[in-house]
């Protein structure tokens, strides 16, 4: 009797603990909006190309986090806006994104102000390998 209930509250304790580390990711991504800095592509093929993309006023980004799901987007992108809505979650580090028809599936870093979203795709068509990181600070109201 007494090992099953060692056992229950180490599990309670186990399960609080992974609870708290998910609560503060998603805490660190919603406190406030984020501001796009750079993306930087990598496409591995014979050789590797690496590009990146600055802000600048023809390209820009803020990303809202809400609780529990919502994600509101403003983009500009050579020039044309785009805002709107989507659904997000974050299990550990794994951040989905689904707008529209679109599901992004990416891994994110949170290091001081700074988000890291990276995502990973491969073109079977090309045999090519993209990896790209994009860079949002955390804009403080």
């Amino acid at each position: 009797m007494k090992f099953t209930l060692n056992f229950h509250i180490l599990l309670v304790l186990t399960v609080i603990s992974f609870d708290q580390i998910f609560s503060q990711d998603q805490l660190k991504l919603t406190e406030n909006s984020w501001l796009f800095k750079s993306m930087t592509t990598i496409t591995k093929a014979k050789r590797e190309k690496i590009s990146i993309l600055y802000q600048d006023e023809n390209n820009f980004e803020t990303l809202t986090f809400k609780s529990p799901d919502i994600l509101e987007y403003y983009v500009v992108n050579d020039g044309i806006e785009h805002n709107g809505l989507a659904k997000w979650s974050l299990i550990d580090k794994n951040l989905t994104i689904i707008s529209g028809n679109d599901i992004t599936e990416s891994f994110i870093e949170v290091e001081g102000s700074f988000l890291n979203i990276i995502t990973k795709e491969y073109d079977p068509v090309s045999s090519h390998t993209f990896t790209t990181i994009i860079k949002y600070e955390n804009k403080i109201d």
